[in-house]
């Protein structure tokens, strides 16, 4: 369940939006799939929902780097 933290830190949405995009850029990602990718995981955030935002950009930038996820797709 996603329960607000005790303690937190207030990140404002441009900042974090474009921290996010910078980490999928350097990561191999295409600077217009990076920004969509970070654009959802902003608002997941902002709707609440953190175990789905940008929480996993971590874990996205390592499976980029792994081999495990494809940085540009054919989509």
């Amino acid at each position: 369940m996603n329960q607000p933290p005790e303690a937190s830190v207030t990140v404002f949405e441009e900042r974090l939006l474009a921290f996010a995009t910078a980490c999928f850029e350097k990561s191999s990602v295409g600077a217009e799939h990076a920004r969509i990718l970070a654009r959802l995981l902003v608002n997941s955030d902002l709707r609440g929902v953190r175990s789905h935002g940008t929480r996993q950009v971590g874990g996205y930038c390592s499976h980029f780097a792994e081999g495990i996820l494809n940085p540009n797709p054919q989509i």
